[in-house]
């Protein structure tokens, strides 16, 4: 099974190297032998594919092949969590191939606006691939710290803290971004959002820095359609 899959990844185009051998090697052992953890296995293979440059549709495209070559057992690669897994690793896979001086804002250490942008259209995208709403799978968090402009030292300080504790709070699979004087996370687990921003409230009223100058926080859900992002963003950040 692994040798007729990887020669028809190849025909299709694939680059056919080590990194997807390894890839690939590690999907089919696991739905052979640990099918159970199969959408674990989707992840690392996304995170793959998207890590050397290629497409969700490519990946999509290949596990297809996979699932002509092997109906009965690929079974498992059909559902709803395990396009979800795929999509999610290649997202995390393709941010990671990004150039990090042009991906991580200075003040903050986080992502920039461009990064946040991409990573919204691949939510899109895979919401599409999946044929639910991107509200499904993921929502905004805004975090609004008002400083004044004329306070510049005091404005990068309170960034980079409030930065700080952006990047140690929310998860891996998350992506928290500077944006403006405002800091956007796009969560990718909506089931305890709730809980998980009453624990940030929480832990910014710990920080006096943050405290005295009214550091807000709350959700914003995501709009209907990817055309409505520009739009969208510059509402949150205006």
């Amino acid at each position: 099974m692994l040798g007729d899959w990887l020669t028809l990844i190849d025909a299709a185009g694939g680059p056919g190297d080590t990194l997807i051998h390894d890839a690939a090697t590690d999907l089919v052992e696991t739905l052979l032998t640990r099918p159970a953890g199969v959408d674990a296995a989707l992840g690392r293979f996304g995170r793959t594919i998207g890590s050397i440059g290629y497409s969700l549709d490519d990946a999509a495209a290949w596990l297809r092949l996979l699932r002509d070559i092997a109906p009965g057992r690929a079974v498992r690669l059909h559902g709803f969590d395990a396009g979800l897994a795929l999509a999610r690793g290649w997202s995390q896979g393709h941010l990671g191939g990004l150039q990090a001086a042009a991906a991580t804002d200075a003040r903050t250490g986080l992502l920039t606006e461009a990064v946040l942008r991409i990573r919204l259209e691949q939510v899109y995208a895979a919401a599409a691939a999946l044929q639910v709403p991107a509200q499904w799978t993921h929502a905004m968090v805004v975090i609004s710290a008002p400083v004044s402009p004329s306070e510049p030292f005091r404005r990068e300080a309170i960034h980079a803290v409030l930065g700080d504790l952006v990047h140690r709070h929310w998860r891996a699979g998350d992506t928290p971004a500077a944006c403006g004087d405002r800091l956007l996370v796009l969560c990718a687990d909506t089931s305890d959002l709730d809980d998980r921003l009453t624990e940030f409230h929480r832990r910014l009223d710990g920080i006096a820095l943050l405290r005295d100058i009214g550091v807000d926080a709350w959700i914003e859900p995501l709009p209907d359609r990817a055309e409505q992002l520009s739009a969208y963003l510059a509402e949150l950040t205006g």
